[in-house]
């Protein structure tokens, strides 16, 4: 806010996710992953409302009016002859943490508040009782009034071939890295030892995220940015197992920066 004039930020672009040398964190601020989609290439229709009244932002009632302007009501036209206007949509007596669409119907994640599982949370197919509904002989009796706007259009960048082919000289670069890291660990002892564990551990954690964020990429550029149900839904074994050496390096790697700033 300057001079009268409130400015929004829409959207921040950016191509790389990570932060180093920083002056209040031990390590870095995050793996480097390549992610040109974050270069946000694409056509955005930006909701906004502004609120002038003595709500604060923490308020329940300014919480309401937040969700009612991001979820409208939807409106449906029914051609039936039921008299009933509103029914039970889904009814739990737990204390809900989370609910989705289950194969079954409707699961949901419940917490024990009191009792011998107290503070235990269990996943469960949810209970739904529906009431007198609307006589709706089939879907063409139904017709929605104001169905949602997707306000996101399409993905219009790709991954740059060039920046990958940085990435796998990265790559070659951090595997001698590596290797000679290994041969002087072997020769180590005492301080020094623990030193070149964590310089190792730099070196490969570093490696692969450049690894998976070529695989990632590779995969893009193979769909030409399409986004098709196989390609959200489906897992890549090679993903996976670079994703699981990855996840063993994080926390050996974190560990390990801790343990050099105190020999």
């Amino acid at each position: 806010f300057d001079n009268g004039k409130l400015a929004i930020s829409l959207r921040r672009t950016i191509e790389w996710v990570t932060e180093g040398n920083l002056t209040n964190r031990i390590g870095d601020a995050g793996p480097f992953f390549y992610v040109p989609d974050a270069r946000c290439e694409r056509t955005v229709t930006h909701k906004m409302a502004l609120y002038a009244g003595d709500i604060r932002p923490d308020d329940d009632r300014f919480n309401s009016l937040e969700a009612s302007f991001h979820h409208d009501p939807l409106i449906v036209d029914v051609d039936g002859k039921g008299e009933t206007s509103s029914w039970l949509a889904a009814k739990n007596d737990q204390p809900l943490t989370a609910i989705w669409p289950s194969l079954n119907g409707l699961g949901g994640r419940v917490w024990h508040a009191t009792g011998d599982q107290a503070g235990l949370i269990d996943e469960v197919e949810l209970d739904v009782q529906m009431g007198d509904q609307p006589n709706a002989s089939s879907p063409e009796n139904c017709h929605l009034l104001n169905a949602p706007v997707v306000r996101m259009g399409d993905n219009k960048g790709l991954p740059d071939e060039n920046v990958l082919g940085q990435l796998r000289q990265k790559v070659e670069q951090l595997t001698g890295k590596a290797a000679d890291a290994k041969k002087r660990l072997a020769a180590a002892s005492g301080t020094e030892k623990l030193k070149i564990e964590h310089e190792l551990y730099v070196h490969e954690r570093e490696r692969h995220e450049f690894l998976l964020s070529i695989r990632l990429n590779e995969l893009k550029i193979a769909q030409n940015g399409e986004l098709t149900e196989s390609y959200l839904y489906q897992p890549d074994p090679e993903v996976t197992e670079i994703g699981y050496r990855l996840n063993q390096l994080r926390i050996k790697r974190r560990i390990f920066d801790y343990v050099v700033t105190v020999i």
